[in-house]
C-alpha cells in the first residue's frame, strides 16, 4: 500500500510539467491578446491533458516517456531505498531530464540548430521537474512516517 501511495506522488511532476507547458503556450502566442489566449488556453489545455492521458493525442509518446521511467525508477530506486530518498530523487531527476532533453532534440531533429527559446523552455521544464521532485520528497517522507 505504501508503494502505491509513493507512486501516486508523481501527480506533482505531471502538474509541474503541465503548468510550464501552459505558461509556454501563453508566452509564445502569435496573438497579442493575453485575455483571449488565457480564455482559450486553459480549457484547451485541460482537454488536451484529458486526451493525452487517454492516449489519443500524438504527444502520448512524450507522456509515456515521462511517466513510464518515473514509475519504473520509483519501483526500482525509491521504494527499496527510502532512507536515501533525496539522493535517489536527484538520480531520478538526472535520468529523466536527460531522457526528456534527448526526446526534445529527437523531436526537433539533431541536425537543426535549436533556437534560444527552445533551450530556455527545456531548462524551465528540467528545473520545474527538480522542484517537483523536492516537493515529492516531503510527501514521501510523510507517507513513510505514517506507515511505520
Amino acid at each position: 500500500m505504501k508503494a502505491l501511495k509513493v507512486l501516486f506522488t508523481n501527480w506533482i511532476n505531471i502538474l509541474g510539467v503541465f503548468v510550464v507547458v501552459c505558461i509556454y503556450g501563453i508566452t509564445h502566442s502569435d496573438d497579442l491578446s493575453l485575455v483571449k489566449d488565457i480564455s482559450e488556453l486553459i480549457p484547451a489545455s485541460l482537454f488536451i491533458a484529458y486526451l493525452i492521458f487517454v492516449g489519443i493525442l500524438f504527444s502520448k509518446i512524450f507522456w509515456i516517456g515521462l511517466l513510464f521511467p518515473l514509475v519504473l525508477l520509483d519501483l526500482i530506486l525509491i521504494i527499496p531505498n527510502i532512507e536515501y530518498l533525496r539522493i535517489v530523487l536527484i538520480i531520478e531527476w538526472v535520468i529523466i531530464s536527460i531522457l526528456f532533453i534527448l526526446f526534445m532534440y529527437w523531436q526537433a531533429g539533431f541536425e537543426e540548430k535549436r533556437p534560444l527559446d527552445s533551450i530556455v523552455t527545456d531548462t524551465a521544464l528540467v528545473t520545474t521537474f527538480l522542484i517537483t521532485q523536492m516537493i515529492r520528497e516531503k510527501l514521501i517522507i510523510k507517507i513513510n512516517a505514517m506507515n511505520k
